[in-house]
């Protein structure tokens, strides 16, 4: 059972971040309609290449066509979603909770790796999410809420997050129950975001003012609050 719910959180990740990236590049006619393609050679790509995980071991990360090294970041995200798919269906067994927070996570996923590979996440991903915690306003007292999006609102306008991050932040506070949660939230997606700053400084990767990817860390943030919270 766990190697199917793997297997299926493998796939739909990997259809979500195709779709993300059709819209990110204004391509998505052809994702509906056209044939998935080699981005070097744009030699049209055979189903079994499209096979998440295992198309990848078996071509070596390399195109079958003209032997192009294939991004490893779509391997690594789509065992990252077989794996968070795993952990759910461990945390809320077959239940509609498990199928709604499964969904929250494969847009989450799809988030980030845009946000990772170029900081090009299309909006309607974003909307997407966001629709998704809406139930969850009706778990909330008033009060709490009004504080939750107050700190939302200061960390916005000190600059400290982008419309983007404004956008999932708030759709991630939406889920948290408890002023443990909020704090356990903030933590793990600021810390982890230092951490990597940091390595990227390090390996000279970036300088101190370049901008960074910060959508991926609030979804680490969100992802850690729905699975231990």
């Amino acid at each position: 059972m766990k190697l199917l719910i793997f297997l299926l959180g493998a796939v739909l990740t990997s259809g979500v971040i195709c779709f993300g990236e059709a819209l990110a590049d204004g391509a998505l006619r052809h994702f509906l309609t056209g044939r998935s393609r080699c981005s070097h050679c744009q030699a049209e790509l055979s189903p079994w290449e499209l096979i998440p995980i295992v198309s990848f071991v078996l071509l070596k990360g390399r195109c079958r066509h003209c032997h192009s090294k294939i991004e490893p970041m779509y391997f690594g995200f789509e065992c990252l979603g077989g794996l968070l798919f795993v952990l759910c269906y461990q945390r809320f067994g077959l239940s509609f909770a498990s199928g709604l927070n499964a969904f929250r996570i494969v847009l989450l996923l799809a988030i980030s790796f845009l946000d990772f590979r170029d900081m090009n996440v299309p909006s309607v991903l974003l909307y997407a999410f966001v629709i998704t915690v809406l139930p969850n306003f009706a778990l909330h007292k008033v009060p709490f809420m009004v504080v939750v999006g107050g700190v939302v609102y200061l960390f916005a306008a000190k600059g400290w997050m982008g419309s983007g991050d404004v956008w999932l932040a708030s759709g991630g506070m939406v889920l948290v129950h408890s002023w443990r949660d909020v704090l356990r939230f903030v933590q793990v997606t600021y810390i982890s975001a230092a951490l990597y700053a940091v390595a990227l400084l390090l390996v000279k990767k970036r300088e101190r003012k370049d901008a960074m990817a910060f959508l991926p860390f609030i979804a680490l943030g969100i992802v850690e609050v729905l699975l231990h919270g």
